[in-house]
């Protein structure tokens, strides 16, 4: 009876063995960061505790932020070899000290870093490890225990670069240039660093670090120390003035030096975009490159170095860099193509539905190599100079040109054998060079590992059934049963596994037919860059042929499987790519659609109840619907009049915002835009911007920045009060500062993704008379909304639809006028908005209405 359970057991752990073969075959064993992560404790101060988890739960954007009065301490677990950190503000100095068992101090690193991605072998006979800020708050987005076997970010950490790259902010490389960067860096295989002179936020440097992994770029950048909310639109010299010129001289210089590139590539010259930082950059560099030969500049810091050639982008550049050839190391997408995908990596960007250059033209402003003849940045440089250097594009054969008739004269070429090593044979170029070609790639050795040990689980089939033989009872019924069982399955997965070598052994002949890859001096492998942040478009392919039955039938019915299910609120938006909008000042109607933004605004003449006396009262209520949270942007610009402002952002809906910290903050709530915090007075409600596209709202004295940020908050407006919780008035929202009549704007929410804005004319008696804070917030609970706040009003009031001013700013012997811009709450992107020079239709005064 012993022998027969014991048979059983071991029969069913044979079955599970089996049964994991293939799994066991095919796993893949290259962990993405989190999932490298070791299991490890923490010790932390209370305030610290909560978001702990931030450090490996794979989200890029919650962050656990360190005081400088306080320490982090990890337990290394067992088997960790290098910790691993990920930094989301610039130039912290920090502490990272190990201890053994006893307590005793091992080794204290002081480093400092920039945003980006850093990995600290781990001291011997460490057990754990302390973090201390320094000098400032420390932000953390990932710092865990990982073994060396696991895949960095980064991998590149040698001192030189093939190319060096210098833009203004993060998106540049795919704005400007296109798919120039995977053609060199993912095709070819060159080491670039990028480097970015504007600072970066963790959350959109995240994002940036994704995307040029993708690119096949193995350095983490470099960002700046200029804040970009500091330089103005109307204002170049401001932005110079906050510019060490002499230091930033120097900085480039010794970057040059240091990295000896061949190519650097930088932005155009003659550029006025973007705050005039674009052309001041190129000049600069342009500068630094002649400026890095000199043997008598700088000559303390680093021995001088002459760059092989300088590109900087130019719109009569003669050196052309098409965005239709397709990229092999990315499965023939075309540079465009590519460009467009990674972009979208970009959350708050995805509302510009920007497109990529079809091509990028770039002007040759030195060289010390020669001139450029042709589309190609490498022109005049030995590609063997390039460490790394590969070339994965097939080489075009000549078509051999017709002849009249076929030639008899004999050859002594042996006919082609596949199944034979193939001689390497010169092969004739577009442009006349013979070159030689690789007929069959080398197998990887995946490959290999998957396909050649296929009799390996007949032959463990084999083993267990004779052990089987041999434990069961000579008197068990069912021994050649239990013998069998193992054995049949080690023979069903064989089988399989020898189907899929004879597979791939096909689709090798196959591709010995194709094209084949250049030159180069050892056999090349396609980088391992995946596509993770989003799929590759691929082209339709065609449907199967249907095998030939032999009478004919009815037609199949289609399948309803391949519409798509119609979602409840597709009525409020556009099927398909595209936008459609009206402008209807006549009847106060302006509405605009695209595929994930839904805007209906409408103006409305009603009266406000006044101690018995109907007042006129006209307001625009905007009903806002989004499906994509990048429909909605906070916007921090100059200050200027509300419709110049909606028009430098493209923006198709723009309403007031709270001034930011212009004025008055030390009365304002917190203050959060695109990351950075402006201030945190705390005197007021906060309104905050949820990640789903939800509103919410923090009560006065209650809201924490360190909350706030390490959650992933981007935005939040302060100007208050509270107007609206839980679908009722707000209690005590009468006591605002501003309670008395007025002119007003707002922002409320009926459902995540679905928004209210209204603003309301006032202080012109024969026009429009202003409203209280009470009255104003009862409107926003008529129109269904759960969560109302109070934005600027009164002179700063103003609601802009592509680019034209709604309401109006004008009483007949005031000098109440439409006060400028510093900020903006808006919504949506579009090509169609007029641009500021062009005459506007209606700019927020009355006298052109």
């Amino acid at each position: 009876m012993m022998n027969q359970k014991r048979s059983k057991r071991l029969l069913l752990f044979v079955m599970a063995l089996a049964m994991l073969l293939p799994a066991i075959s095919f796993a893949e064993d290259a962990p993405s960061r989190a999932e490298g992560a070791l299991p490890c404790e923490y010790t932390a101060p209370e305030e610290v505790m909560p978001y702990i988890s931030h450090f490996y739960d794979g989200d890029p954007f919650t962050t656990v932020t360190i005081k400088v009065s306080e320490s982090v301490t990890m337990t290394l677990p067992s088997g960790a070899q290098t910790l691993f950190f990920s930094f989301y503000k610039a130039d912290e100095r920090y502490a990272i000290t190990f201890f053994d068992a006893e307590g005793k101090r091992l080794n204290a690193a002081r480093n400092i870093t920039s945003i980006g991605y850093l990995g600290i072998p781990v001291e011997p006979n460490a057990v754990t490890v302390t973090i201390v800020p320094e000098s400032r708050t420390l932000t953390l987005g990932e710092w865990y225990a990982v073994k060396d076997d696991c895949e960095f970010p980064f991998p590149d950490t040698g001192e030189q670069a093939d190319v060096l790259v210098y833009l203004n902010a993060p998106g540049d490389e795919l704005t400007k240039l296109g798919g120039v960067l995977p053609l060199l860096c993912g095709e070819h295989g060159l080491s670039a660093q990028v480097i970015y002179t504007t600072a970066a936020d963790g959350y959109k440097s995240t994002q940036c670090i994704d995307v040029l992994r993708q690119m096949g770029i193995k350095r983490a950048p470099i960002f700046g120390k200029a804040e970009p909310r500091f330089i103005a639109y109307d204002n170049a010299a401001f932005a110079v003035l906050r510019t060490d010129r002499e230091q930033l001289t120097k900085t480039l210089v010794n970057q040059i030096r240091s990295y000896r590139p061949q190519i650097v590539i930088t932005l155009d010259p003659e550029s006025d975009t973007d705050h005039y930082m674009e052309g001041f950059i190129a000049r600069q560099v342009i500068n630094a490159v002649t400026l890095a030969e000199d043997e008598n500049k700088f000559r303390n810091d680093t021995e001088p170095f002459t760059v092989s050639k300088l590109y900087t982008l130019s719109a009569y550049g003669e050196t052309v860099i098409s965005g239709e050839q397709p990229l092999y190391a990315y499965d023939e997408i075309s540079a465009a193509a590519l460009a467009e995908t990674l972009y979208k990596t970009y959350l708050e960007e995805r509302v510009y539905r920007r497109k990529m250059p079809d091509a990028v033209r770039f002007k040759l402003e030195k060289s010390a190599v020669g001139e450029d003849s042709g589309a190609d940045l490498l022109e005049n440089l030995a590609t063997d100079s390039f460490e790394n250097y590969r070339d994965l594009t097939p080489t075009p054969v000549p078509t051999p040109e017709p002849t009249p008739e076929p030639t008899s004269v004999p050859t002594d070429a042996p006919t082609a054998d596949p199944t034979k090593e193939p001689a390497d044979v010169p092969e004739t170029t577009p442009n006349g060079e013979t070159q030689e070609t690789i007929t069959e790639p080398e197998k990887s050795t995946v490959e290999t590992s998957k396909t050649s040990l296929w009799w390996l689980p007949a032959a463990i089939g084999l083993a267990v059934a004779v052990a089987v033989f041999f434990l069961v009872p000579k008197r068990s019924k069912a021994r050649i049963l239990f013998c069998l069982i193992p054995l049949i399955l080690g023979l069903l997965i064989s089988g399989f596994m020898l189907m899929d070598r004879k597979k791939n052994a096909d689709a090798q002949k196959t591709a010995a037919a194709q094209p084949t890859a250049a030159p180069s001096a050892e056999p090349t492998e396609h980088p391992s860059i995946e596509l993770t942040a989003m799929p590759v478009p691929q082209a339709p392919t065609e449907e199967p042929t249907a095998a030939p039955t032999p009478e004919p039938t009815e037609e199949p019915t289609p399948e309803p499987t391949n519409e798509p299910t119609p979602r409840p609120d597709d009525e409020f938006y556009l099927d398909g790519d595209g936008e459609v909008y009206e402008l209807d000042f006549e009847n106060g109607h302006w509405w605009y659609k695209n595929n994930v933004l839904s805007i209906d605004v409408k103006e409305v003449h009603t009266t406000f109840d006044e101690n018995g006396q109907a007042r006129p009262f006209i307001y625009y209520v905007a009903d806002i619907r989004m499906r994509d949270y990048s429909s909605y942007r906070s916007g921090v610009r100059d200050f200027v009049q509300p419709w110049i402002y909606a028009r430098r952002e493209k923006a198709v809906l723009a309403i007031t915002g709270d001034n930011l910290d212009r004025d008055e903050k030390e009365e304002k709530g917190c203050l959060l835009r695109k990351g950075i915090l402006y201030s945190n007075y705390n005197q007021s409600g906060t309104l905050v911007i949820e990640k789903d596209m939800s509103l919410s709202v923090i009560q006065r004295g209650e809201c924490s920045e360190r909350v706030l940020m390490d959650h992933g908050i981007r935005d939040t407006y302060g100007f208050g009060p509270i107007l609206v919780i839980n679908g009722e008035v707000a209690e005590k929202h009468y006591k605002g500062r501003v309670s008395h009549a007025n002119p007003r704007c707002g922002l409320g929410m009926i459902e995540p993704g679905h928004w209210i804005a209204i603003a309301t004319e006032g202080r012109q008696t024969d026009f429009s008379y202003s409203i209280t804070l009470d009255h104003f917030a009862q409107m926003f609970v008529d129109y269904g909304c759960t969560v109302a706040y109070n934005m600027d009003g009164g002179s700063s009031v103003g609601i802009v639809f592509m680019g034209e001013a709604l309401n109006r700013h004008y009483m007949k012997g005031t000098s109440d006028t439409q006060r400028p811009w510093f900020d903006a709450v808006m919504f949506g992107y579009s090509e169609n908005v007029p641009s500021p020079d062009i005459p506007t239709v209606h700019d927020g005064f009355r006298h052109n209405f």
